[in-house]
């Protein structure tokens, strides 16, 4: 019988480490799945967009909101930022909305908060998901063109301005802009 104590102690062995790999969980490919989006709504400017789960829509406090942007009064109401890349939150775009600002005064104002660098290179009227709105690149000190997007909504003027080198991971979230 003491021969066989061994082999018996082998395959009981090789029994408990089979067991163990066979009731691993398994490992799944992701690759193929869709991201997870997340809706946010702003009842009070009539608009709404989709965001993927690696961004978060961070909404101001009442207290912090009405401040300055490019000299002009206005509200600061939320920004979008990436919680996955960095360490920090990375920005990607700030919302704010100024009553009655129409785009002449707007890229005066840009213009004049830097007059050596900051040109505006071009506008465009675009249509996304029936939201018309204006598209103004700019020029910048860093070198790097900046997109802003202003459009109308409950006679105050949205303007999103995405963050220098953020125009790709905005464009999905743009693209999924739409009127209330």
């Amino acid at each position: 019988m003491k021969k066989f104590t061994p082999y018996l102690f082998v395959v009981v062995v090789a029994v408990i480490v089979g067991g163990i790999f066979y009731f691993q969980p398994k490992q799944t490919d992701t690759a193929g799945e869709e991201a997870v989006s997340t809706e946010y709504r702003n009842e009070q400017y009539a608009f709404s967009f989709t965001h993927p789960s690696e961004m978060e829509v961070r909404i101001r406090e009442e207290a912090n909101r009405q401040t300055d942007y490019l000299g002009l009064p206005v509200d600061f109401f939320i920004s979008l930022r990436d919680v996955e890349r960095e360490a920090k939150p990375l920005n990607i775009a700030f919302f704010y909305a100024a009553p009655g600002l129409t785009v002449d005064a707007f890229k005066t104002a840009l213009e004049a908060s830097d007059p050596a660098s900051v040109k505006v290179t071009s506008t465009e009227d675009v249509e996304i998901n029936g939201l018309k709105m204006t598209k103004v690149i700019n020029t910048t000190a860093l070198g790097a063109d900046k997109q802003h997007y202003l459009f109308d909504r409950n006679g105050q003027t949205v303007i999103i301005s995405v963050f220098l080198t953020e125009e790709p991971n905005f464009e999905p979230v743009l693209q999924s802009l739409k009127a209330l």
